[in-house]
């Protein structure tokens, strides 16, 4: 099963350049949208989750979150210098559904760091 916008489960991308949602922009939930300006998370971060963050499927849903091999490809992307900007920003995830909807967005907490990544993922 792959992610919304053709990510794979494994959260390889092929040549990591792909844009899933390049043709069809973000829809937030009403939910998504209240979490996402009430936690102070950046669209632009949510963006760049979907983009190049690593994919799990979780409880029905897709969570995207940055582990270290994702973090990687972001830089490499964008360049060194937007990715030192942005670094503090990225210890997020998000929760996406089949229809490509955004349900929540969160900061990832120390307690549950895991939730969205891979097992023995390392997140820095």
């Amino acid at each position: 099963m792959s992610a919304p916008g053709g990510a794979r489960e494994s959260g390889q991308r092929g040549d990591g350049i792909v844009a899933p949602f390049a043709r069809n922009p973000l829809r937030f939930s009403r939910h998504a949208a209240r979490r996402v300006e009430e936690r102070a998370i950046p669209p632009l971060v949510v963006e760049l989750l979907v983009r190049y963050g690593h994919a799990v499927r979780r409880r029905g849903a897709w969570c995207y979150a940055f582990d270290k091999a994702s973090r990687r490809r972001l830089k490499a992307a964008i360049g060194k210098p937007a990715y030192m900007r942005l670094e503090d920003l990225l210890d997020a995830y998000v929760l996406v559904s089949d229809d490509k909807e955004i349900i929540t967005a969160a900061w990832r907490l120390d307690g549950r760091r895991k939730r969205c990544v891979r097992e023995g993922a390392r997140l820095h």
